[in-house]
């Protein structure tokens, strides 16, 4: 994991409003390296405006994120994960 994306993987903790969520989400998308697919993956159990970017992130990637998904769909016993 590049610096620039494990900087921003670790200011989602710093995260208090879905607004903040959404924006780092954004950013931690349009960085494009792959391993931001796990970090994507991480916030899909979260409702609402986050998860859906989560979801709207893990599409960008395409192919990419099939093999995440679909652990998260066989492992996930949250209902948000698998709604997303």
């Amino acid at each position: 994991m590049n610096a620039n994306l494990k900087k921003l993987a670790d200011s989602l903790e710093d995260c208090t409003t879905s607004t903040e969520y959404v924006r780092v989400i954004r950013r931690i998308t349009r960085t494009q390296d792959p391993d931001a697919i796990v970090i994507l993956a991480s916030v899909l159990d979260t409702p609402g405006p986050v998860g859906a970017a989560a979801v709207r992130g893990l599409m960008a990637f395409g192919q990419l994120a099939e093999g995440e998904m679909r652990r998260c769909v066989a492992t996930g016993v949250d209902e948000d994960v698998i709604r997303n």
